[in-house]
């Protein structure tokens, strides 16, 4: 065949193939793994042809193909199927495999599993589309800690040494955040309790009304470029000057409860740096898929 001839859907499952080619050596090549890899035209399809040719292999699924595929093929081989929906499908409809579900008449799918009927056939015939969705990332690195009556901080000293407790915490998540996901925080927050409550009265309130009249909160905020290298003295620097920016003058505080967080991640490979090694995305080296 002529490629300026084929369906443009052809086409760009051969780009997409010629992608995952460069991607599967680049990723042996500074990792050491090697993989397998899937190209279809939703997500489902491109697992299933991921799973068909291994180890260090790949599979197009072209639209002409997909009947084949699913011919005679468990439903328990199908994502959504293999738990309790797939069990109830079989036992419901007298059905084992995906041409047999596609067979079954939407109206009944409907009728026997309301809500589900499209869903269902989509799976079977391999139109279902569940986009590709990027994970949610948390907006925040944070941390805190209560000192109820006797335990609360008293002075400066006592505060300091806290901060860098929670600093030395947040650096250990920033360090294997930024490992995962190629991202540094922009800002820092220093959260502070203070008042006259004692730990009986702390148990004794029923309502924030209470808890307001006993405590008082504030926090304080502050620009912070940690990049790829920062350092825990560099979040206690800054979060020292937040803490500084809210402590009373006498020196004489009642603190029951300090935190610090972390947050307005940007990623730190952007600009003059985004081509930046594979080995940034990965832990460990395990073994071949």
């Amino acid at each position: 065949w002529e490629i300026a001839k084929w369906d443009p859907r052809y086409r760009r499952l051969i780009a997409g193939a010629v992608v995952v080619d460069e991607l599967r050596a680049t990723v042996e090549k500074e990792l050491g793994y090697t993989c397998s890899g899937g190209i279809a035209e939703n997500k489902m399809l491109a697992k299933l042809g991921c799973g068909l040719h291994k180890p260090k292999q790949q599979t197009i699924v072209f639209p002409c193909a997909v009947s084949a595929l699913l011919h005679g093929l468990p439903l328990e081989r199908i994502q959504g199927l293999g738990g309790d929906l797939g069990t109830q499908v079989k036992e419901q409809l007298q059905v084992s495999t995906a041409s047999e579900l596609a067979q079954i008449p939407l109206e009944r799918l409907e009728f026997t599993f309301p809500g589900k009927g499209a869903f269902l056939h989509g799976l079977a015939t391999g139109t279902h589309n569940d986009p590709v969705q990027d994970r949610e990332l948390c907006k925040s690195l944070s941390g805190s800690k209560t000192f109820v009556g006797r335990l609360a901080l008293r002075n400066m000293q006592e505060s300091e040494r806290w901060l860098r407790e929670l600093a030395g915490e947040l650096h250990r998540r920033y360090c294997e955040d930024l490992a995962e996901h190629a991202r540094s925080p922009t800002k820092i927050s220093v959260s502070v309790a203070w008042g006259t409550g004692t730990s009986a009265e702390t148990q004794r309130v029923r309502s924030a009304s209470e808890y307001q009249h006993l405590y008082q909160h504030a926090s304080r905020q502050a620009s912070l470029d940690l990049g790829r290298n920062g350092s825990v003295d560099q979040i206690v620097r800054a979060a020292l000057a937040c803490f500084q920016r809210w402590a009373p003058q006498t020196g004489s505080f009642n603190i029951t409860m300090l935190g610090l967080s972390l947050s307005n991640f940007r990623p730190v490979f952007a600009g003059p740096d985004s081509h930046a090694p594979l080995s940034k995305f990965f832990g460990a080296q395990s073994s071949s898929a």
